[in-house]
């Protein structure tokens, strides 16, 4: 497959799908150098890329004027032995393209191909104690939050929200609640404290800090990272999901979770 799928952009931007190998070779620099990898343990190759996009993978990117990848995500085909949906392991931009929307865009572009390939849902992961990422994903793209992992890959520091994005036009089940304001003091609330939502449906909301990013692991954040865990546990395990994630004053934000629908 080879179509080319360029989503719209900005007026300075091409998006659109990778198929060469000078396009994934940039795409693994781009990925190591975002991610901080010195680690050849957690590189990407040109090898593999081309392998994945052979065999009903994903590999699209942003290019400036200047033809320099500046954006990349790539994913492949999973099932949890239920659902088979489209799993996308990551999503990198150039520090100095960050706040421009290429997120946004990158994430329609792989849309756009993942429908092509016959999937209806899209699904990855994310550190939750990471803010930005969490209005993105549950806020802006629509996503929900499904299950949260302890460890993820096996070593410590890597537990993640799982998120399943539904890419048809069927009717988003929580829509109304993503629109909920969260309440103001969860401003001054700590990591992982919850308040009640308004309305009835036992919907609540969850206190994190706003300012974390990714790479830069503290003593701090690995405390507030795990108050937020036992919150994420007790709420998931109650059968509820998260839906969104708001910015609350300066300094915090909060994620509302709310009972699954089925």
């Amino acid at each position: 497959m080879n179509t080319s799928t360029a989503a719209a952009a900005s007026p300075d931007l091409w998006v659109g799908q990778l198929s060469t190998y000078d396009d994934f070779q940039a795409a693994s620099t781009l990925y190591r150098e975002v991610f901080s990898y010195a680690n050849e343990d957690f590189a990407l190759n040109a090898n593999l890329l081309t392998a994945l996009v052979d065999n009903g993978g994903t590999a699209v990117g942003a290019r400036d004027v200047n033809g320099r990848l500046v954006g990349f995500a790539y994913g492949f085909m999973g099932s949890d032995g239920q659902d088979a949906y489209h799993y996308s392991q990551a999503a990198v931009v150039d520090p100095h393209w960050q706040g421009h929307g290429i997120g946004w865009q990158l994430k329609d572009a792989q849309r756009a191909v993942v429908l092509e390939l016959g999937f209806t849902h899209m699904r990855w992961t994310y550190n939750p104690l990471y803010a930005r990422n969490g209005h993105f994903n549950l806020g802006s793209l629509g996503a929900v939050g499904i299950k949260f992992v302890h460890d993820y890959y096996g070593r410590p520091d890597t537990d993640r929200l799982l998120v399943d994005w539904s890419l048809g036009d069927d009717i988003d089940p929580y829509a109304a609640q993503r629109g909920l304001p969260a309440p103001e003091e969860i401003a001054h609330a700590a990591t992982g404290e919850i308040v009640e939502a308004e309305g009835p449906g036992g919907a609540v909301w969850v206190a994190l800090p706003a300012g974390y990013v990714a790479g830069r692991r503290t003593r701090r954040s690995r405390a507030e990272g795990s108050r937020l865990r036992r919150t994420i546990d007790l709420l998931m395990s109650d059968d509820r999901v998260l839906v969104d994630c708001q910015r609350v004053g300066n300094d915090m934000a909060a994620y509302l979770a709310v009972a699954r629908r089925r």
